[in-house]
């Protein structure tokens, strides 16, 4: 019931950024990260498949990014992905345990073959989609980077998820940038261990 209800929500979210791809041809919206498309097109229609099934997340945050600050806290949760249209689509479903905050999100993980990049747009249920997605791919070692630009307090930065995986593991970190990309804070990760 948690699930097919968490499912329902997603659905919501998803319908909300399939109206965006709509809007703008299936691509994601220019960020300024997208670049120019290489000649030669690799096929990562598959790159997020690593993620299907359900996970227990361990989760370690900064506490104030961009401050100075090396403060971490920790959290649990867990995670459920399936995909959908051949593995063009990935939707994610997670929970986060955060003391009295919990958080539940859902991740929609969109592939444009035109260009060979992923789109990833969260959504969580107390604020809504973000419209800005991360976009970007995997390498040929199965490492994947996606960028975006964004505000966070109030100052421009750079955003970046970083994706490595096992079968049995996967990781994900974000990072900021205030300077364009030359260097990164890591101011959240994921470990994923799968569940049976």
């Amino acid at each position: 019931m948690i699930v097919s209800m968490r499912f329902s929500l997603g659905t919501l979210a998803l319908a909300g950024a399939m109206q965006t791809m709509a809007a703008t041809g299936g691509a994601a919206p220019a960020t300024g990260m997208r670049g120019s498309t290489p000649a030669v097109v690799r096929n990562g229609q598959q790159d997020f498949d690593f993620l299907v099934g359900r996970w227990k997340l361990q989760n370690r945050r900064l506490k104030r990014p961009l401050s100075g600050s090396n403060e971490w806290y920790e959290f649990a949760g867990t995670s459920e992905a399936r995909t959908l249209w051949g593995g063009r689509v990935l939707l994610e479903v997670v929970r986060f345990d955060i003391p009295n905050h919990p958080i539940d999100g859902l991740s929609l993980h969109y592939y444009d073959a035109r260009t060979g990049r992923w789109s990833q747009y969260w959504s969580t249920a107390s604020n809504g989609l973000d419209t800005i997605p991360n976009v970007g791919s995997f390498n040929d070692h199965g490492v994947g980077v996606l960028t975006d630009h964004e505000t966070f307090a109030g100052r421009p930065i750079m955003s970046r998820y970083r994706w490595t995986h096992t079968v049995n593991s996967a990781r994900w970190e974000q990072a900021f940038s205030q300077d364009g990309g030359k260097t990164w804070e890591t101011n959240w990760t994921t470990d994923y261990a799968r569940l049976p």
